[in-house]
């Protein structure tokens, strides 16, 4: 696999193309905060006291007050309808085709899991079920839990999203850190924080012209060669959806 796809909408894909930079957003600002609260649920399951309870409590307060985890998310299909459903504006943006091994460049690229909570992988399920009762204080047991799940929580997903096959660039920043670089943007009915990734222009390899996007394949190459993207490939969805 050489090649990530990025769903977007027609002007996301300018906004991209022409400031040669990848947005990372909040994943607590994000609807991909259920996703990570769902990870709770996968310990829970195997980790089923009220003392555990009382820990993930502190955990769950603690995770979107000491972080921004920032995430930016990426297929290995190119070409695929509910992509084009949920993240390209029902089919009328693009797929924009990254070079892996470039990407990998940015920042943490990980591979999402994909479990259901009767089947969670046994790398997982070894950390979870490490005795960490005992004498062990409240404190410490909240410590140990809390970076297991800022491990796995942003790389685990339900099975049900399973035939997205997600990669996903990650950045965590404390924050009490120096926060100069984070930027803030509207989204319908609230403010999220986010960071740029600038690349160069070999990053892109290929367009996915969508499904319902009337751009033909000249004016689009046109287009790339006026904001100096050179030998990039592109194509039609071969999706019938109108």
């Amino acid at each position: 696999m050489e090649k990530l796809y990025h769903y977007c909408s027609t002007d996301t894909f300018f906004k991209i193309l022409n400031s040669k930079t990848i947005w990372m957003s909040d994943i607590f600002s994000m609807n991909d905060y259920l996703e990570f609260i769902w990870f709770f649920e996968i310990i829970k399951k195997h980790k089923e006291s009220k003392f555990y309870d009382m820990v993930f409590r502190i955990i769950q307060e603690k995770l979107n007050n000491e972080n921004f985890v920032f995430i930016s998310c990426f297929s290995e299909e190119s070409d695929l309808l509910s992509q084009w459903r949920g993240y390209s504006d029902d089919g009328k943006g693009f797929s924009i085709g990254f070079n892996k091994s470039i990407l990998e460049q940015l920042g943490s690229l990980e591979k999402i899991q994909y479990c259901s909570l009767s089947s969670v992988p046994q790398t997982i399920t070894d950390e979870i079920n490490i005795d960490l009762s005992g004498e062990i204080g409240l404190a410490r047991l909240s410590f140990e839990y809390n970076q297991l799940i800022e491990k796995y929580a942003p790389i685990v997903k339900n099975h049900k999203f399973s035939e997205e096959s997600e990669w996903r660039i990650i950045e965590k920043i404390p924050k009490k850190s120096d926060l100069s670089n984070i930027k803030w943007r509207n989204s319908s009915d609230k403010v999220v924080p986010y960071i740029e990734k600038h690349f160069e222009k070999e990053l892109i390899s290929e367009i996915i012209i969508g499904p319902k996007n009337h751009t033909t394949i000249e004016n689009m190459e046109l287009f790339l060669k006026s904001v100096g993207f050179e030998n990039v490939s592109v194509i039609k969805s071969e999706i019938s959806y109108r």
